[in-house]
């Protein structure tokens, strides 16, 4: 649905035309799809301008579709769309915060050619990332607020097995309950005068002075 009317521009015979569409300047082909709320400003989901309803497997028809981002729309409710793993070109689908609910589909794991995926939730998705180590080609993940209850005994390992991947967001990924009880130990070893250990409370030890995650860009 389109209550404030952003696709009044989606009218006459060239497709290419419309607002948020693009096309391949050699084949014509639709090839680009921004469809994101640009007005999107409150992270609780002022969707002033957004679009909501669910969204159609009619994407499928474009085959040449690299460029998927229909962030900060209010899809409320909406299961994830399985047949997202079906674009096979798809290089940087972004779905984040879209109030999409349900279990991210493992047929994502066919889209070899991905270079950039956010799925950034409001802890409305749940994976268990099997589809993962597929994604030879992957440079960012954002899975932040995605729930990854399942994978607590390997999600660390799932995402630095990815060979091209520089950046990793997470807020809901932290260290586990053996890695903080054993720096806690640890702490209680130590003779500490300067208070340089002040920070090492709350759940997620990655967040304590001194701790970090290693070999990829980790942010949250």
């Amino acid at each position: 649905m389109d209550p404030f009317g952003r696709h009044s521009s989606w009218v006459g015979e060239d497709c290419c035309k419309w607002s948020g569409v693009g096309c391949n300047n050699i084949t014509g082909r639709v090839n680009r799809l921004d469809l994101h709320n640009r007005d999107w400003f409150d992270y609780y989901g002022a969707t002033e301008h957004g679009f909501d309803g669910e969204i159609k497997p009619s994407l499928l028809v474009l085959k040449d579709l690299e460029y998927l981002d229909l962030s900060l729309n209010l899809f409320g409710g909406v299961q994830f769309p399985s047949f997202i793993g079906s674009l096979e070109k798809l290089k940087y689908p972004n779905l984040s915060r879209t109030y999409l609910v349900g279990v991210i589909p493992p047929n994502l794991g066919n889209l070899s050619r991905l270079l950039y995926l956010d799925l950034k939730s409001f802890r409305t998705l749940e994976t268990d990332l099997q589809w993962l180590a597929t994604l030879s080609s992957l440079k960012y993940l954002n899975l932040g607020g995605v729930n990854l209850t399942k994978t607590t005994s390997y999600w660390l390992p799932a995402v630095n097995m990815l060979p091209s991947l520089v950046e990793f967001d997470d807020h809901s990924v932290g260290c586990t309950d053996i890695e903080r009880k054993a720096l806690l130990k640890l702490k209680q070893g130590l003779t500490d005068p300067s208070g340089r250990h002040s920070s090492w409370v709350g759940e997620d030890c990655c967040k304590w002075s001194g701790a970090g995650y290693n070999n990829i860009t980790y942010s949250n």
